[in-house]
């Protein structure tokens, strides 16, 4: 998806159900919450979306085709793209579709490549007849990752919290708590997930999360082993309470599938 059509989500499920999100793969570019140096945040494009008429998921998966192979032809080299599927959740569309940054430079010369070149053209008019998105963008730090020399990619199982802030609630509350989530989650052992991460949306409307922290994990089965240890622990029930602490959050889960590989290093 390579335009960016704006349209607002109507519904107000929206305000506290994620709209802004990313997979595992995108946070190669932001290291975990640290007190000395922390890293800073990468950037992700997201849409979220509604299926036009009768269309699907390999609609979606036939535009993707189209897409890559226009990229091929016009000698672009695409960063990864991934897609979310709802399980579970009180949610008025029916996927996100996300594209990592490494920052806002990045984001910037990719989408001024993919507009002059004449062969993605026709691209995003493939996304446009089969599904109707409305656009955001957001920073993204990584909280906690249990192999922090290689984070996870590919598939996986995701569940999120989308959180309208409380007043007076500021960043540094908000790196407090990716640092109480490194410390809890770095003490469950293989019982914690693959890697926990928030964004920050930096545009938006009235409906927009202000705060977004989802964990991965390679199934459900795994994600249950991981909320069974984190909710029967007095460490697990300070940090729920932590995050109840900030503002009223919503949960969803979802199935992540990557649309487009990251380029060969």
């Amino acid at each position: 998806m390579i335009t960016k059509k704006i349209r607002e989500v109507e519904l107000p499920a929206l305000t506290k159900v994620l709209s802004l999100a990313a997979l595992p793969l995108l946070l190669v570019f932001s290291g975990p919450a640290q007190a000395a140096e922390p890293q800073p945040p990468a950037v992700v494009e997201t849409w979220a979306c509604s299926y036009l008429d009768d269309a699907d998921i390999d609609d979606v998966r036939a535009a993707r085709d189209y897409y890559v192979k226009q990229a091929d032809k016009a000698g672009l080299s695409l960063g990864p793209a991934f897609m979310w599927s709802l399980v579970k959740g009180d949610v008025n569309f029916d996927l996100l579709w996300l594209e990592p940054h490494q920052n806002f430079a990045a984001f910037g010369a990719a989408l001024d490549a993919e507009a002059a070149a004449e062969e993605m053209a026709g691209v995003q008019a493939r996304f446009d007849a089969i599904t109707d998105c409305s656009p955001r963008i957001g920073l993204i730090h990584a909280a906690f990752q249990k192999d922090e020399n290689n984070p996870p990619t590919g598939n996986a199982f995701i569940s999120s919290n989308a959180c309208r802030l409380n007043k007076g609630v500021t960043p540094a509350h908000l790196n407090d708590l990716r640092m109480h989530v490194n410390g809890v989650l770095g003490n469950m052992g293989d019982v914690a997930p693959n890697a926990v991460y928030t964004i920050t949306p930096t545009t938006g409307g009235p409906t927009t999360p202000d705060f977004v922290l989802f964990t991965v994990n390679d199934s459900s089965a795994a994600y249950a082993k991981f909320v069974g240890g984190l909710v029967t622990s007095e460490a697990g029930q300070r940090l729920g309470r932590h995050l109840n602490m900030l503002g009223d959050c919503n949960s969803a889960m979802w199935g992540g599938e990557q649309m487009i590989a990251a380029p060969a290093q």
